[in-house]
């Protein structure tokens, strides 16, 4: 376990802005003001740990940011008939967000809970927006997990939603991505290295390796791939149930759109 500690030079800033709820009759909203985290540069990549009960977490890479900024969307859908009590519950959401230090550097640690007896009727949706950003570790439910231009390790674990891990930067360090009933897209440039063990259960798997050396292992079929990347020694764990998952080795990996086929 790595020993945290407070980082007393970073000054967090609330920007104030208007949140509302929304006035569709399935569900309820609520943005709460974005917090705006100073002295953060890209010189210094930060890592970034959220434990989100359910949601989607999104990470962006901004290299012209000159902070660090976290917004957090409160839902609930109770139902068309139970609309006030679903506005109600959106403040049994709770979230935290701040700046500590481990042995590699800075992490932002974000945490999300619902007290609500009922929080399966909810989520909270994250979107952090970095100059620079390193090891990544993500743990919700019942959400979307983009992680793009990260620089190092990456440990993801969600359900109900698909996971997206893109750079521009080789990746050489450990990589576990774990879901069910979501897609996993794994895209890196022809530099990155890795000993992948990949499953989709009841789904399949599509490799398309344009760069690099990739040497497929014996018993690599339609739902399992082993094998190597340039000889990489950094295990690529991707798993997932009742989906299916994409690699690709690439010169662009995050040039895609809405849709990755």
């Amino acid at each position: 376990m790595r020993q945290m500690k407070s980082l007393p030079l970073l000054v967090l800033v609330l920007v104030g802005l208007p949140g509302g709820c929304s006035t569709a009759r399935q569900y309820r909203h609520l943005d709460d003001p974005p917090l705006v985290i100073r002295g953060v540069t890209a010189t210094v990549p930060i890592a970034v740990d959220v434990r989100n009960f359910a949601g989607d977490v999104i990470i962006v890479v901004d290299e012209q940011a000159t902070d660090v900024t976290v917004r957090v969307r409160r839902e609930a859908r109770h139902g068309s008939l139970r609309t006030e009590e679903a506005e109600a519950a959106l403040a049994l959401i709770h979230h935290s967000s701040e700046m500590v230090r481990n042995d590699r550097g800075p992490v932002l640690r974000v945490r999300v809970a619902s007290s609500s007896p009922e929080w399966y009727f909810q989520r909270a949706h994250l979107q952090i927006t970095a100059p620079a950003v390193s090891d990544v570790h993500v743990e919700t439910t019942r959400g979307r997990v983009y992680a793009t231009d990260l620089r190092g390790e990456v440990f993801i674990t969600t359900t109900e939603g698909d996971v997206r891990v893109m750079s521009n930067f080789p990746l050489r360090q450990p990589v576990t991505v774990l879901n069910r009933d979501g897609d996993i897209d794994y895209r890196v440039r022809g530099n990155s290295g890795g000993r992948f063990e990949c499953e989709a259960v009841g789904g399949t798997i599509s490799p398309r390796m344009k760069l690099g050396r990739f040497v497929f292992q014996p018993g690599s079929r339609q739902d399992l791939l082993i094998g190597t990347l340039n000889d990489g020694e950094n295990v690529v764990q991707l798993k997932t149930v009742d989906a299916n998952i994409r690699i690709a080795v690439v010169e662009q990996p995050t040039a895609v759109g809405y849709l990755i086929r």
